[in-house]
């Protein structure tokens, strides 16, 4: 129960439209003229678009309904074109979150990923930038986070994503994750947990 309490109380903090909960998933670049979209609960529901724009260079787009709906872009660029094996990349992106909180945020990180036949691992530790526009927080809402004091100038945090996806066929997956939320900046005591999420990933031309 306990653990159930810490989960819903992590949520609450991350719906308060922070950077985006949702994660690339492969170091690998997608082939040329390929589209993937990824689509699940991360826990909140969101939806992935991701585009080759060179043969190393992928963007992507992507909207979360937290609380209140978060829009994001990003850009990565894989150090490896292979198709399996070890894979590493780099992703910088950026967000806005508008709701209770109006924020503005800049997040990215290195991406090693290794995949073998159907299965492919990944390991991304994203860090996370967050300004705040205004913070609209009552005593009471403040009282029912687990931040104790909140520093309406901005955030940091480190949010790092372990998953596997299966790979039914060579454009269709089946993704597992699980994400730790370490807070950097010290704006009150942080309590910590495991973040589960599920998705779905597809490609086309």
């Amino acid at each position: 129960m306990n653990n159930i309490k810490l989960l819903v109380l992590v949520l609450l903090v991350s719906s308060c439209a922070f950077a985006p909960m949702n994660s690339s998933k492969t170091a690998r670049p997608l082939l040329e003229d390929k589209t993937m979209v990824d689509f699940g609960f991360s826990p909140f529901p969101y939806a992935n678009l991701s585009k080759s724009v060179t043969k190393r260079f992928t963007i992507s787009g992507s909207i979360e309904q937290q609380l209140f709906p978060l829009v994001s872009g990003a850009i990565k660029y894989s150090f490896q074109d292979s198709r399996d094996g070890f894979s590493f990349a780099t992703e910088l992106g950026g967000s806005l979150g508008m709701g209770v909180v109006k924020s503005y945020s800049g997040f990215g990180g290195p991406i090693v990923s290794w995949k073998k036949r159907k299965f492919e691992f990944y390991l991304y530790p994203k860090m996370n930038l967050v300004y705040f526009d205004k913070l609209e927080l009552s005593n009471a809402d403040r009282n029912d986070l687990f931040i104790n004091e909140v520093d309406p100038g901005s955030i940091t945090y480190l949010l790092t994503a372990l998953g596997t996806t299966f790979w039914f066929e060579e454009n269709i997956g089946l993704n597992i994750e699980v994400k730790h939320f370490a807070l950097l900046s010290k704006p009150g005591e942080v309590k910590k947990d495991i973040i589960p999420s599920i998705g779905m990933m597809i490609g086309f031309d």
